[in-house]
Formats: structure tokens, C-alpha cells, sequence
């Protein structure tokens, strides 16, 4: 544990885009596993969301608390963990939905951008919702009880759940709606 302690304080950005990298490649081949246990796994859909997971989880992720911080208040008070539940629902979670959108179609249709807009405007929204039925409780206890230098990698674990949604969202069929079945009750 303290060789893990010790590579995160070394390389904060390097180790948390490495867990990026993880959690949204591995969020991606578990849904994908509940899904269609009898598919074969797509490497480079996994691949290309894992790359995701690097900006995602490895930059942005960082500058946003970070950002929260000097904006909002570093304090752990309720009234500043609230401010800062509501700037993230209201920035960093359709910003993370959407990328993560527009990627997912891309993916199946590269260089089609009428179906990444398509992906985007059918389930954006949707998903931003049950995003609300995850997020805000994380994020109490991440701002309020997960030491901020940690907070990355708390939200990360987290994540892991969030990214089998994602994945199971931005990959379903537009007739689905953007519904998730297999992951929303789970969330």
C-alpha cells in the first residue's frame, strides 16, 4: 500500500491517468460482459474508452477539484459540500456525459457526426439523470470525508460503477432510447 501511496505523491497526473485508464476500460468490458456474455469482447471499443478514462479521469478530473477548490471554498462545511455538488451536476457531469456520448458514437460510426449529435441529443439528458441518482451522495462523502490530495482516486473507484452505465448507455441501440436496463436499477 505504501508503494502505492508513495507513486501517487511522486505522479499525481501519471497514477491518476493510469487508474483513468482502468476504470473506464474495465467499467467498458463489464458492460459489455452484461450485455452479451456470448459476444466477443470489442478490444478496441475497450481501447478507445480507456484513452477516454486518460483525459477524463487523468486531467480533467484533477483541474475540476481543483478548480472547486479555489472557486468555491476548500472547506468541508455542508454549505460549501453543497456548492460544490451543485457546481459539479451543473459543469463537470454534462461535460463527462457528453464526451463520453459523442466517443461511444464515434466509435460505432467514425466520422459520422450527425450520429454523434444524434447520440448526444437522445441521451444526454437521461443520462445526466441517473447521473443525479449516483453523484450527489458520492460527492458528500468525497467532499466532505476523502482528503482532498485522495479525492481523485475516491471519485475513480466510484467511477467504476458509473462507467458500466456509460458504457451500457452510449453503446445501446438508438430505439432503446438511451435506457438502461441492465445497470439503471443498480445506480
Amino acid at each position: 500500500m505504501n508503494v502505492i501511496k508513495e507513486a501517487y505523491a511522486r505522479h499525481p497526473g501519471l497514477f491518476q491517468s493510469v487508474v483513468g485508464y482502468g476504470v473506464f476500460a474495465s467499467g467498458d468490458v463489464m458492460a459489455q460482459r452484461l450485455a452479451d456474455p456470448d459476444l466477443e469482447w470489442d478490444h478496441r471499443r475497450s481501447l478507445s474508452i480507456g484513452l477516454l478514462g486518460v483525459v477524463q479521469n487523468g486531467f480533467l478530473l484533477r483541474v475540476w477539484y481543483r478548480t472547486l477548490d479555489k472557486f468555491v471554498t476548500p472547506q468541508t462545511d455542508l454549505k460549501s459540500v453543497l456548492k460544490k455538488i451543485a457546481y459539479d451536476e451543473a459543469v463537470f457531469a454534462p461535460q463527462l456525459a457528453c464526451s463520453y456520448l459523442a466517443t461511444s458514437a464515434y466509435i460505432q460510426s467514425p466520422g459520422n457526426w450527425e450520429a454523434v449529435g444524434e447520440n448526444i441529443k437522445g441521451k444526454a439528458f437521461t443520462t445526466w439523470q441517473d447521473d443525479l441518482k449516483l453523484w450527489p451522495m458520492a460527492n458528500l462523502i468525497g467532499f466532505s470525508l476523502v482528503p482532498r490530495s485522495i479525492r481523485p482516486l475516491y471519485a475513480s473507484s466510484v467511477q467504476l460503477v458509473w462507467q458500466c452505465y456509460l458504457s451500457t448507455a452510449g453503446f445501446a441501440a438508438p430505439s432503446d432510447g438511451g435506457k438502461v436496463p441492465i445497470v439503471a436499477a443498480a445506480v
